[in-house]
C-alpha cells in the first residue's frame, strides 16, 4: 500500500502514506482479537482499516457482539466522528455470498478481485474471488508483484502473490490518497468516490442501474477502482460553475462545484441541497484558496 519510491522493485500505490501495521495468528477464531486490532488502529489515529482476512465459511464464531461494536465505533466514530473506512478483502472460496465479518454491515466497503484481463478472478480448483449482494467494487488480485516474507526461510523476498487479500489493500490506499488531500471527507464522502470513479462499461454487461453510485453487478460491484479518476479526473469532469446552478443544470452526485460568489462555506445554495466542503489543491487542479462544494445530495426537483 505505502512503499516509496525506491531503487529496488515496487512502489506502492500510496507512496509514503502513514500507516499502523496490527497483526494477529492466522486461524484465530476469538474474535475478540481482531477487535482489538480494529479498536487499537481506530484509536491511534487510522483513517481507513484494511482488513485482508476473514472467518470464512463453517468458522467460528459469527455473531460476535465484540467484533461488531469495534466494527460499528470505528465506522461512525472514529477520525472524530468522520468515520473510518474499513475495507474488507470479499474471500477466495468462489462463492456468491460474503462471509462474515465483511457482511455484518453494508458500510463496509467489500472488495473482489480481478484478473489481468479483468475478468473475476479464478484462483484454481475451488478458488475464486467471492461475489454477490455485498460487493462493492472490484480491484487486481492476481500475480500481484509485492515484497513478502519467506515462511520457511526467515528472510524478506519479492514474490508474486494471488487473492482478494491482495485486492483489497489497493483500495485501501486510494482512500488514504483521497484522505490526503481532502482530509475532512465523511466515510461516507470517501466511498462515494471511490465508488462513482470505477470503470465500469467495460466490466458490468448486465448491471443493475438502481444503485445509489451507478451502474452495478453481482460479479464486480461498481467495477474496477481507478485511482486517477478518484483523485483528479472524476472531479475534473465533474466541476460545474455554481452560475450553471442558477440556470437549474444540475450536476451529478459526488462531484465538485466551484463556488462563484453563489453560496459562502457552510451555508446552503438556495439551487441546491448541498453539503459544503472547502477543498485545497488538488495537483494543481484547483488554485489554493478557491472553494468547492461537493455534493452530497439531490433535490427531489429542481
Amino acid at each position: 500500500m505505502a512503499a516509496n519510491h525506491n531503487a529496488y522493485e515496487i512502489a506502492g500505490v500510496a507512496p509514503g502514506l502513514s500507516y499502523i501495521n496490527t497483526i494477529f495468528q492466522e486461524g484465530v477464531v476469538d474474535a475478540a482479537i481482531p477487535a482489538r486490532a480494529i479498536s487499537y488502529a481506530c484509536n491511534h489515529g487510522a483513517a481507513v482499516i484494511n482488513c485482508s482476512w476473514g472467518f470464512g465459511y463453517n468458522v467460528l464464531p459469527i455473531n460476535s457482539a465484540v467484533l461488531e461494536n469495534a466494527l460499528d465505533s470505528a465506522l461512525y466514530s472514529g477520525r472524530n466522528g468522520k468515520g473510518c473506512i474499513i475495507v474488507f478483502a470479499s474471500g477466495n472460496d468462489n462463492r456468491n455470498t460474503i462471509p462474515y465479518p465483511a457482511n455484518y454491515n453494508s458500510d463496509i466497503l467489500v472488495v473482489g478481485a480481478v484478473k489481468n484481463d479483468g475478468t473475476r478472478a479464478n484462483f484454481g480448483t475451488g478458488n475464486g474471488s467471492n461475489y454477490g449482494a455485498l460487493l462493492d467494487v472490484v480491484a487486481p488480485g492476481v500475480d500481484i508483484y509485492l515484497a513478502s516474507t519467506d515462511y520457511i526461510y526467515p528472510i524478506s523476498i519479492y514474490d508474486s502473490l494471488w487473492g482478494t487479500s491482495f485486492a483489497a489493500p489497493h483500495v485501501t490506499a486510494i482512500a488514504g490518497l483521497i484522505l490526503s488531500v481532502a482530509p475532512n471527507l465523511s466515510r461516507e464522502q470517501v466511498v462515494d468516490l471511490i465508488e462513482l470513479s470505477c470503470q465500469k462499461d467495460a466490466f458490468i454487461s448486465q448491471p443493475d442501474t438502481t444503485k445509489a453510485n451507478g451502474k452495478w453487478s453481482y460479479q464486480y460491484g461498481y467495477g474496477l477502482v481507478d485511482a486517477y479518476k478518484s483523485l483528479v479526473k472524476e472531479v475534473n469532469d465533474s466541476i460545474v460553475s455554481a452560475d450553471v446552478l442558477s440556470n437549474s443544470v444540475y450536476p451529478a452526485k459526488g462531484c465538485f462545484v466551484k463556488i462563484n460568489n453563489l453560496c459562502d462555506y457552510n451555508q446552503t445554495c438556495t439551487e441546491i441541497d448541498i453539503n459544503s466542503y472547502v477543498c485545497t489543491e488538488i495537483d494543481g487542479l484547483f488554485s489554493i484558496n478557491d472553494s468547492y462544494l461537493f455534493i452530497n445530495s439531490l433535490p427531489s426537483s429542481p
